[in-house]
């Protein structure tokens, strides 16, 4: 889902033993931003109820595990939904600098990491690629939405090679298709771009 909008699923339930008992249904886990409320908000063990996760603008993107505590009289189960948040943060590309240290949120095969070295602004940029030869492509790559009446994302790279290979290449895009803009980076053995 993206930031500020909202998802349903249904909960069911069960009687595991004994007779049906009236069961409560918080949930926990849920990042910055968003709330969980369910109609109804306490079932009969064998019903369901509606789950609605709503977040804000500035829920932050991720993938976060929701844990839902259903809660009887003599007993307890959990179930975990995983809720994928993408855009957020007041539209900026959540680790759009890298800054969080990792390289969550973009989409990686290949090498790819997070350095201190060589950011353009900031702390830390990725890198995509290594620092000695490798085998095979290396790439990031982000999809996002941009909020309306922003101007065009941009990106710095650096391409780095750590030898002298002859067929070296590196490529960075952005492309803005219906219904999202799109930023990814990708490289060949031995090239080691960074951008933060």
């Amino acid at each position: 889902m993206h930031a500020g909008s909202s998802a349903t699923t249904t909960v069911s339930t069960a009687v595991t033993s004994g007779a049906a008992q009236t069961v409560s249904l918080p949930a926990s886990g849920l990042p910055s931003g968003a709330t969980a409320t369910f109609s109804p908000v306490s079932v009969t063990a064998g019903g369901s109820s509606t789950l609605t996760v709503a977040t804000s603008s500035s829920t932050p993107a991720g993938m976060y595990n929701i844990t839902l505590t259903g809660t009887g009289c003599s007993a307890t189960h959990t179930a975990t939904y995983t809720l994928t948040v993408h855009g957020g943060g007041g539209g900026s590309i959540t680790s759009g600098g890298f800054e969080t240290g990792t390289v969550t949120g973009w989409a990686s095969a290949g090498t790819a990491s997070v350095v201190s070295s060589g950011p353009h602004s900031g702390t830390y940029a990725a890198r995509v690629g290594g620092t000695s030869p490798t085998n095979g492509d290396s790439s990031i790559a982000r999809t996002f939405t941009a909020p309306s009446g922003t101007s065009t994302p941009g990106f710095h790279s650096n391409v780095t090679c750590p030898d002298t290979v002859t067929y070296d290449w590196a490529a960075a895009r952005r492309w803005s298709a219906p219904p999202e803009p799109h930023i990814d980076h990708k490289r060949s053995p031995h090239v080691a771009p960074r951008f933060p």
